[in-house]
């Protein structure tokens, strides 16, 4: 019995070892393309106008392996400001995996603050409580994050799928 034992506990950790295997390097297994960016108009609230940092993505995996999940943490911080003022996360490559030498289909993430101004939408960008934000991009598969860009996000504003500019 011991010996059957033994040799169940000997399987279960070469199974294990292998599904665990070793982590890829992300950042250079990777290439993250930025296709748009802006300011998506989420609508007034508050009679004020509402709009989010948005950021388009796709993710090319350089490798000659398939990639699977992966997971993404967006962390957003103000031009100038000390700290992170917003972060959220995303998956970038599911189970599905993505396969060697090709892309994920394009990702839209949005960060769930952004800014609540008065005024015109055409001032948004000269209202003195307005600063650009930046958006730093990690990437984790089994390990710790790993960097994957830093962007700036656009000056403009992305209008809502179907919607006519200027409607409300």
């Amino acid at each position: 019995m011991t010996r059957h034992h033994s040799l169940l506990v000997a399987v279960a950790f070469a199974t294990c070892a292998a599904a665990c295997g070793p982590d890829i390097n992300l950042t250079k297994a990777l290439e993250l393309t930025v296709t748009e960016s802006g300011y998506f108009d989420a609508g007034i609230v508050d009679g004020k106008t509402h709009l989010l940092p948005s950021l388009t993505f796709a993710l090319h995996n350089t490798t000659d392996a398939s990639i699977s999940s992966v997971q993404l943490l967006f962390s957003y911080y103000q031009d100038g400001a000390d700290g992170e003022f917003d972060s959220t996360q995303a998956t970038g490559v599911g189970p599905e995996g993505v396969a060697a030498g090709q892309s994920t289909a394009p990702v839209v993430v949005r960060s769930p603050h952004g800014y609540t101004l008065e005024g015109a939408r055409a001032d948004f960008f000269t209202n003195s409580l307005y600063k650009d934000v930046i958006v730093k991009i990690f990437a984790k598969k089994r390990a710790g994050y790993m960097p994957l860009g830093e962007f700036k996000i656009g000056r403009r504003i992305l209008e809502p799928v179907g919607r006519t500019p200027g409607s409300q």
